[in-house]
């Protein structure tokens, strides 16, 4: 039994003697890999072979560190080549969507002027048995009123069109939310607010001046937006690159909108007076959907090419220039128009 026991005791110091080593080295290992270079102490007479052990690990270390980040940038890589697909997809569909929509629209509008003969001869048919026509064809017998009714209907194709311009540009081309389109609009729409409150005072003194003044400025404000498109990178417009000549071109609305059916309406007699407002409210309506279907034709005539996200605001920016370029135009054609009205009416 004693040596049976003794024999056990040896085994045991034995087995003892080789666990604890390598408890020990693995410990030191763990702790080396961690970077602390205290676990090196106990084994201070095999320097190099710790020191070899520790590079080899850290390498290792930093190894798996450096390829986990590769991992990563490699995903964050992915994902974003991912959505600039889908955002070029989706910016190369909704232009899709759009010129097929501006083409429906201009080809709807292109029918308006035979509507216009096909009305205006069953009126003069409805006129010569008699009867009451809707609008009297007697009243384009007067060149002044003929000329005002051109008049509101350039004006309105003029100035209505700019927002689907700049609502085009700022959402389709520069990604911006529809309120952001809107707040674009909103000098616009306080230069109209001005304008339109000293419009009356105006006339009664200075006459048609006011109107050629509101035009004018109208025309000013068309016309140094079209400079800004023509001279300024798209990808730089912000709401206060475009806030002065909105606001001077919304002054100018004002000032002409206001009055101007009372000049035209003007020139007819008296009994005349409710079909003549009539004729120039849709006229005025007409000029809104004609300028439109004109401006909405130019604008997604001159698209530029759309490769990715990157492309749109160029590509959009391209296609307001031209759009706006017409709308100034236009605004100026009607400035010349205003001279045809009678210098002075009664106002009220």
């Amino acid at each position: 039994g004693l040596v049976l026991a003794l024999i056990a005791a040896g085994l045991a110091f034995i087995a003892f003697g080789v666990v604890r080593p390598i408890v020990r080295m693995t410990s030191a290992m763990q702790k080396l890999a961690a970077g602390d270079l205290s676990a090196a102490v106990p084994y201070a007479d095999r320097q190099d072979e710790v020191g070899s052990m520790a590079s080899a690990l850290a390498v290792f270390k930093e190894g798996a560190v450096a390829n986990e980040k590769m991992r990563e940038e490699q995903k964050r890589a992915d994902e974003a080549a991912a959505v600039a697909k889908r955002q070029a997809l989706m910016g190369m569909a909704d232009s899709i969507v759009l010129r097929q929509f501006a083409r429906f629209y201009v080809e709807t509008v292109r029918g308006i002027p035979i509507l216009v003969v096909l009305f205006a001869l069953w009126e003069r048919h409805v006129a010569s048995r008699g009867k009451d026509p809707l609008v009297p064809p007697r009243l384009f017998a007067h060149a002044q009123f003929a000329a005002g009714t051109i008049l509101a209907l350039v004006f309105f194709a003029a100035f209505t069109s700019i927002f689907f311009t700049i609502s085009l540009l700022w959402q389709a081309g520069l990604g911006h939310t529809a309120l952001e389109s809107g707040l674009v609009s909103v000098p616009f729409a306080i230069g109209n607010i001005i304008g339109a409150s000293q419009s009356d005072r105006l006339a009664a003194r200075l006459g048609r001046a006011v109107l050629a003044i509101g035009v004018a400025l109208l025309t000013i404000g068309l016309t140094a937006l079209f400079l800004i498109l023509l001279l300024v990178p798209t990808a730089d417009l912000t709401n206060w690159t475009l806030l002065g000549p909105l606001l001077v071109a919304g002054l100018g609305s004002g000032l002409f909108i206001a009055p101007n059916v009372r000049f035209i309406v003007a020139t007819v007699d008296r009994s005349e007076a409710g079909a003549a407002s009539g004729v120039i409210g849709t006229m005025q309506r007409v000029g809104a959907a004609a300028g439109i279907a004109v401006i909405g034709s130019v604008f997604f005539g001159n698209i530029g090419p759309i490769a990715g996200p990157a492309d749109l605001p160029a590509a959009f920016g391209q296609a307001a220039t031209p759009a706006l370029a017409v709308s100034a135009a236009l605004a100026l054609a009607a400035f010349l128009l205003v001279f045809t009205l009678p210098k002075r009416v009664q106002l009220h």
